[in-house]
């Protein structure tokens, strides 16, 4: 790999980057507004089906990406960019793919809590493995929702830190992300 290759993600990490962004940024206000209805609206089921499907979709393009990870190198921190910056962002990408991956599971124990099957648009259904009580359900979506919460908190966080490497100090950090960018 040359040294301009190596400046920039692959385009399948890339892809996996921004589809996992793209469903984040539709699950988090999906699911803020799903428990806003009573469990008697349509639209509690339809947002239900569609925040369970983002969610298993979330859960594999996540451990895709990780796996990708490990056979594709990626680009060297630049050199303009402090230990501690480097240091604070992989700590903040670690901690967001550990969310993603800990958001669904989680989601998935809640639905499935009274031994029912997670059933999505009854097309895909994923068997219980597992009952809890109402006590431990009810803290599995309590935890469910404090994730979500910090992870649109370090989302946004990662955005904002990105637009300052872009704007601020006029840096690779974002180019080398975006879709098409090649330098």
């Amino acid at each position: 790999m040359n040294e301009a290759q190596n400046q920039h993600y692959s385009p399948v990490s890339k892809l996996l980057h921004w589809s996992i962004a793209l469903f984040v940024i539709i699950q988090i206000p999906l699911g803020v507004y799903m428990v806003t209805l009573s469990n008697e609206d349509i639209w509690y089921y339809r947002c239900l089906d569609l925040h369970q499907l983002i969610g298993v979709s979330l859960l594999m393009l996540v451990a895709a990406s990780i796996l990708w990870r490990f056979v594709t190198p990626t680009p060297k921190a630049l050199p303009t960019i402090t230990r501690i910056q480097n240091a604070a962002a992989k700590t903040t990408h670690v901690t967001l793919s550990l969310i993603l991956l800990i958001q669904p599971l989680l989601g998935y124990l809640f639905v499935t809590a009274w031994g029912d099957p997670l059933e999505i648009y009854a097309i895909l259904k994923i068997p219980a493995i597992t009952e809890l009580n109402k006590d431990t359900s009810e803290k599995v979506i309590d935890i469910h929702a404090y994730l979500a919460y910090t992870l649109a908190t370090l989302g946004a966080i990662h955005v904002i830190a990105s637009l300052k490497h872009h704007y601020i100090h006029k840096n690779l950090i974002l180019k080398r992300m975006l879709p098409r960018n090649k330098n």
